[in-house]
């Protein structure tokens, strides 16, 4: 029922994906700014940190459609759109960012006045930190899928890299301010009841049933049957032919099987705006279905619960909105003042700012690029060093070079080390290069070999595979045209000019060479070169996998050989996090004490009370899916991150609801699971909480997995069949390969003595 603002649009991910770097350019991360208060700028970032808050309010409102977002087309609808008061949704969209922008630079501007404030270095530090952890959290992709930390941030947080680096520091610092300033409050019982009164709608709770059935992708005219079978079971419900249990009974909301259709909704919680509206404005409870319609199709909808002030919950929603009211009533007392208001106002810029963030196109300058023709590799102007032609070994009559070991070194470095690799948070890169070689000198595994060892044998072996099947390829597919080659190189040079040109000084490069070092581990004409041969291989393994057809036995075998991979277990959790509540940097058992009295009183109205397990998980879960997925992951015994216990329980499951209910004590806090979906090759029971898990895509997982190791074996074969071997292999090379992927290359420039 929930559908979520997603503020990059998928074309845009695409083109980045396949280095187009003709739009989301981005100049210029903030020297231009659209006013300030109290002498902070208005820059590009905190107007990109307050245009999300807006974009999602305008989003919810339901008046604009999103579906050109991220293009010059969401712009014009913006412009052609009006709101009731005659006023374009394009001004609406600038007057609002304005207005968010203004009320948290006033309030960064208390939190500056106070001790406590970071410093320049301290922002610009926790800024490296953010990116830290964006490389980890986000590693397999980058390394798997070529995702880059800018493709990341404008995924994640709707703004460009060094944008997210500049603001979110701050907002951090800004919210420990408020925190602190809303710990100082004591309400009133009589001021939170009020407060309760003057606003009843947005924290009331509603509890909902409904039955849902499903109208997408459906013509006008089925549609109209559909409507005609919801009119039919209210007019049963009345004249009692039929309960609403039978009705409810026929419903095709995925979530029936552990909600029961029952979902609790407060104002602005994410479920589509008619869901919500109608909730919303129930006064008491109802018996007689009413039918709304959504994008999804026609609900047919009771209220069966409404919870006012007297209820716990509402109560602690109620003291948390009062508390950011009182800091929001300040904040808009203080910008009428002239210490604090919007002054050198530039309505051009803060337009320019608002159709970057609307097409997701970071070029703040009207002039347009000159084009520059792309002509054969190496370009002269480049100065990029020349391709590194060094023979590593020889497979057949091919030459292995140099660029091959490079690659397939560090695809071997993840394969071997996988998740046996952990550091702290606060490693240094360079620490985390000690850490890393002091690592691989160790034991792997139960051999005789270290890490390292198995790595280099790892990589003989890719070297192997990858030249055999370079040729079984060369020898069943056309090669690549000079054509196509100086196409693929062309956009490798438009990307490198791109990303060389906004991203240099923030990685500390300054040639094409350096920042494609930094960024593939090999220079720019040795990447082209891998380039051009994964790129045929890659489409010749294509086309073998598409040409393959696999039995029904044959996948069945295959899964039940990997259940252990493939069996896909749906769980909502509540994650209750321990907390340094007197901040003497260690937890205590009394304050973890606190966290699982927390668990038991949550437990119990789930079990006991039959509250609504979506609607606490979306209040109490300090995990990001609570507000995504309404708390529900997936795993499968062999995935599963957790500790040994949950994934022995995970292993385990065999059945769905809350029965299967558990609760967990972790290093962090507690987490509080049960099961909701069971997915296998012979069907779904339950829910998996996402579209992207279904038997369906299960079929395909396993079918692409079988295929792959499939073609894997023919690769086998066929070095079998020609009696292949990796010969002459320059073990100097291989040392060399080895101390460039573990040295340790600071970005900070060296002091001229």
């Amino acid at each position: 029922m929930k559908k979520k603002l997603v503020v990059l649009c998928a074309a845009v991910l695409a083109m980045v994906l396949c280095f187009c770097a003709a739009c989301n350019k981005n100049k210029n991360s903030g020297g231009d700014f659209a006013g300030t208060v109290n002498g902070i700028k208005l820059t590009r970032p905190i107007f990109g940190y307050a245009f999300n808050f807006t974009a999602e309010d305008i989003y919810l409102e339901g008046n604009v459609p999103f579906d050109k977002f991220g293009t010059e087309e969401f712009v014009t609808v913006l412009k052609e759109t009006n709101n009731g008061d005659g006023k374009s949704y394009f001004d609406v969209m600038i007057d609002d960012t304005l207005e968010y922008a203004h009320k948290y630079l006033v309030n960064e501007s208390l939190a500056r006045e106070k001790d406590g404030w970071p410093s320049d270095a301290d922002l610009k530090k926790r800024g490296e930190e953010l990116k830290t952890e964006l490389e980890s959290n986000y590693a397999y992709y980058i390394q798997y899928y070529g995702y880059t930390l800018e493709m990341i941030a404008l995924q994640r947080f709707g703004m460009p890299l060094s944008d997210y680096l500049d603001i979110f520091p701050r907002t951090e610092a800004v919210e420990k301010y408020n925190i602190d300033w809303e710990s100082g409050m004591t309400p009133s019982e009589e001021e939170l009841e009020q407060f309760y009164k003057a606003d009843e709608s947005s924290y009331k709770i509603i509890t909902v049933r409904h039955s849902l059935l499903l109208t997408q992708e459906m013509s006008d005219a089925e549609k109209a049957d559909v409507l005609k079978e919801a009119e039919g079971y209210v007019e049963a419900v009345k004249n009692g032919t039929m309960t609403f249990d039978e009705v409810v009974a026929l419903s095709e909301d995925n979530g029936l099987e552990t909600n029961d259709g029952y979902y609790d909704v407060v104002k602005n919680s994410g479920f589509v705006k008619p869901f919500e509206d109608w909730a919303i404005s129930q006064t008491e409870v109802t018996e007689i279905p009413e039918i709304v319609e959504t994008e999804y199709g026609y609900h047919l909808m009771v209220c069966t619960g409404i919870k006012g002030y007297d209820d716990e919950d509402v109560r602690k929603n109620v003291d948390a909105g009062w508390r950011a009211k009182q800091i929001e009533n300040e904040l808009d007392e203080l910008k009428t003042q002239d210490k604090y208001a919007l002054k050198k106002l530039d309505r051009a810029q803060a337009e320019k700012f608002a159709v970057m963030f609307c097409t997701m196109t970071f070029d703040d300058t009207e002039e347009p690029e000159p084009t520059e023709v792309v002509t054969a590799t190496p370009k002269p102007v480049y100065n990029d060093a020349p391709l590194n032609d060094s023979v590593v070994a020889t497979v057949g009559d091919q030459k292995v070079l140099y660029p091959e070991l490079v690659y397939l070194f560090g695809t071997s470095v993840n394969d071997i080390v996988g998740e046996d690799l952990t550091f702290e948070d606060d490693l240094t890169e360079a620490q985390r290069f000690e850490y890393l070689k002091s690592f691989l000198d160790g034991k792997y595994k139960d051999t005789d070999m270290t890490y390292l060892d198995k790595i280099k044998e790892r990589t003989l072996e890719q070297l192997l595979q990858f030249r055999a099947a370079y040729s079984m390829a060369l020898e069943n597919k056309e090669p690549f045209t000079e054509e196509k080659i100086q196409q693929m190189n062309d956009e490798i040079d438009e990307y490198v000019d791109y990303y060389l040109t906004y991203a240099g000084e923030h990685y500390g490069v300054k040639t094409r060479d350096e920042y494609m070092k930094y960024v593939t581990g090999m220079n720019v004409n040795d990447y082209k070169y891998f380039n051009e041969m994964q790129t045929f291989l890659s489409e010749y393994a294509e086309e073998q996998m598409a040409a393959m057809e696999v039995p029904d036995e044959t996948l069945k075998n295959y899964y039940q050989e990997h259940e252990d991979v493939y069996r896909t277990i749906g769980i909502r959790h509540i994650y209750l996090p321990f907390n340094d509540e007197d901040s003497d940097g260690t937890i205590s058992d009394t304050e973890k004490q606190t966290v699982k009295d927390q668990a038991a009183v949550l437990v119990n109205k789930m079990v006991v009370d039959g509250d609504s397990p979506e609607a606490i998980v979306r209040a109490y879960s300090a995990a990001e899916d609570a507000t995504i997925s309404g708390g529900i992951i997936n795993r499968s015994p062999a995935s599963s991150a957790y500790t040994d216990e949950i994934n022995a329980w995970i292993a385990s499951a065999s059945s769905i609801g809350l029965d299967t209910l558990k609760t967990f004590e972790t290093e962090d806090g507690i987490e509080i699971m049960y099961v909701v979906g069971i997915l296998t090759l012979d069907g779904l029971t339950g829910e998996t909480g996402s579209t992207d898990i279904t038997l369906d895509t299960l079929k395909t997982a396993v079918g692409t997995a079988y295929k792959n190791e499939e073609y894997e074996r023919r690769i086998k074969q066929y070095i079998s069949d020609k009696s292949l071997e990796l010969k002459d292999v320059s073990g100097e090379l291989v040392e060399q390969a080895v101390t460039e992927y573990l040295t340790f290359e600071s970005e900070e420039p060296e002091e001229e003595e």
